[in-house]
């Protein structure tokens, strides 16, 4: 597992990085080790493991292994011993979970129809992002791409509405953007994972979407929260007509 995202993210030194390795590789055995063990298997302090706990946004020790246990174990378990397959039947899920970012980005986006629309993504989600851009410029949206958030700050872009595409919803550069377009009065909807996250807090509209490996940060294995993204601007585009 490539854990350098969350590294960089949350800032963690290299005795916390050993710490976090160690726990993931057995969530059940860290839960059974408790914070005392984990750290005399780590040969570190149990100060190590709260500062841990804090630096990732949790409360304590068990509630950092229990978060981490529900977001990657069980997550995971839904496709272990199986041929990961996407679950293309999912639209109605999509949309009831989200009834009500549709109905507001429906007003919103057909109110600034020619107004200056931004859609921002780094990585995978920019692959997506780009997609949404021009099926809007295509229905006649003045819709613009950029993965550059120096672009946004440089320049004198001032879009009405800007869509970020974030899998972890912690995207420092989105989050950038984002409190760059409330400064300018801009109303930003972000798409991102199902569970809380900070852009999806900030945002004016979210569209949670289920991300099958959320700790995947090179979406190396399968995964359903890029697709489902596409659905979702799908139905979108649809809804618009």
């Amino acid at each position: 597992m490539d854990l350098t995202k969350l590294e960089n993210r949350y800032n963690l030194n290299e005795s916390e990085m050993l710490v976090l390795k160690f726990i993931l590789e057995d969530l059940d055995r860290a839960l059974k080790f408790g914070i005392k063990e984990i750290a005399k298997n780590n040969f570190c302090s149990t100060t190590v493991i709260v500062n841990l706990a804090k630096k990732m946004k949790y409360s304590g020790f068990t509630d950092m292994i229990y978060n981490l246990k529900f977001i990657y174990t069980n997550k995971n378990d839904e496709v272990k011993d199986k041929v990961f397959h996407l679950n293309l039947d999912n639209k109605f899920d999509i949309y009831n979970e989200n009834k009500e970012s549709f109905d507001k980005i429906k007003e919103l986006l057909e109110v600034n129809k020619k107004n200056l629309i931004l859609l921002y993504g780094v990585g995978f989600s920019e692959i997506v992002a780009k997609y949404f851009q021009l099926k809007l410029l295509n229905n006649g949206y003045l819709s613009i791409f950029s993965n550059q958030h120096q672009n946004y700050e440089a320049t004198n872009l001032a879009p009405k509405v800007v869509v970020l595409v974030s899998k972890s919803g912690e995207t420092g550069s989105a989050l950038t953007i984002l409190k760059k377009a409330r400064n300018n009065d801009a109303k930003v909807i972000v798409f991102t994972n199902e569970n809380r996250n900070t852009l999806g807090e900030l945002a004016d509209i979210t569209f949670k979407l289920h991300d099958t490996n959320k700790l995947d940060d090179r979406n190396i294995s399968g995964n359903e929260f890029f697709p489902n993204c596409l659905l979702c601007f799908e139905m979108i585009i649809e809804f618009l007509k």
